[in-house]
């Protein structure tokens, strides 16, 4: 646990610099919390990347740790002065990969469970998984980045996680 909570830490801050960059919204779902899948979360995690919205990027985390990001982010100002702060060109991403039902995925969900709830962060998650995708900024696919974005199940619908 350890060297969970660390490593927990520096994903949640680095996800929450790329959801900085990329925003969402319910609108992106039809006005309703959560998603179908993790590829539509993921994928609606980019595409309201431009969005002007700070609130519209919290909608695409589970609301039990929304209040929690903009904790860490040092308040709601300063929050949606960096999320004014750091745009992205316009993203195409495609998800090619969903790794679950695996041990390692079991065992990384009772992690992120088990983390979130050292910060005082009650969530059940049903499953956790990892979309792998590839992000192709202004079309340039000689900078494509792969990224790996946590996923998980909460009350039916996914999330992005951190």
């Amino acid at each position: 646990m350890k060297r969970t909570l660390p490593m927990l830490i520096g994903i949640l801050c680095l996800s929450l610099a790329l959801g900085l960059l990329a925003g969402c919204d319910e609108s992106a779902n039809g006005g309703k919390e959560g998603f179908a899948s993790p590829t539509a979360a993921v994928e609606a995690f980019y595409r309201t990347q431009q969005s002007d919205d700070a609130d519209a990027l919290l909608a695409c985390y589970p609301p039990q740790i929304r209040d929690y990001i903009v904790e860490q982010s040092g308040g709601k100002r300063e929050f949606e002065k960096n999320f004014e702060q750091l745009t992205m060109d316009p993203t195409t991403v495609e998800v090619y990969y969903i790794d679950q039902d695996t041990d390692e995925m079991n065992e990384r969900c009772t992690s992120a469970q088990q983390a979130y709830a050292d910060k005082g962060i009650e969530i059940t998650l049903e499953k956790y998984v990892e979309a792998y995708c590839t992000l192709v900024v202004n079309g340039d696919e000689s900078q494509a980045q792969d990224r790996a974005i946590p996923c998980g199940l909460i009350g039916g619908q996914w999330y992005v996680l951190y």
